[in-house]
């Protein structure tokens, strides 16, 4: 009985050879899925880019968080306009990173991607590098802004603004990190998104 690796098209010297429609339709959704994943993550980066720079010089205030001083109001506000757009991407993310690695784990089963083929290496480090960024951020400070935040809206809610301040400054302790994490993880996917593009057109 023949291997799995029997069933796709065989390395040849310059990497692999042309796809299957299997492999072509395969390689479809691993695009798919990277350009989702990608503009979900860019999307919500710039967003909260444009929200605090534009949000900070006017210095808004809710009547909700009357007496809670600033600047630390208006980055709560910010911080509830943007959060959406940044859990929105967060759970689209680790919904795609099983599928993306899968997909590309069959691809080598399958032999469509080649370990010789410099494209094919870029698109599967760099994804499998944006995902364990991903995963680091998730597990790590993204976990400790989320507590952050929880303790900051339960303060605000008993008008303990010392407490609130307290929390606040926790969160921008790990922002920095988590802020660069994000913009890595953003980075790989832009170049895997680029590089699983180019190594279609390639093969066709």
């Amino acid at each position: 009985m023949g291997s799995w690796n029997d069933l796709g098209p065989r390395n040849t010297a310059a990497g692999v050879g042309h796809m299957t429609r299997t492999d072509r339709c395969v390689h479809g959704l691993l695009i798919c899925l990277l350009g989702l994943w990608c503009a979900l993550v860019l999307a919500a980066g710039l967003t909260a880019a444009l929200v605090f720079s534009n949000l900070g010089p006017l210095e808004p205030s809710s009547a909700t968080f009357e007496g809670y001083p600033q600047p630390h109001q208006w980055r709560h506000i910010a911080g509830i306009a943007t959060d959406g757009g940044f859990r929105i991407a967060d759970w689209a993310a680790l919904a795609c990173i099983p599928l993306t690695l899968g997909l590309l784990l069959w691809q080598l089963r399958r032999g469509s991607l080649g370990w010789r083929s410099v494209i094919d290496q870029i698109k599967l480090w760099a994804t499998v590098a944006a995902a364990a960024v991903t995963i680091i951020r998730w597990i790590g400070p993204q976990q400790i802004m989320d507590r952050s935040l929880d303790v900051e809206q339960s303060a605000l809610a008993e008008h303990d603004w010392i407490v609130a301040e307290q929390a606040q400054a926790a969160f921008l302790r790990v922002h920095d990190v988590a802020a660069t994490l994000w913009e890595t993880a953003a980075g790989l996917l832009v170049i895997a998104f680029i590089a699983s593009v180019w190594a279609g057109v390639r093969r066709q």
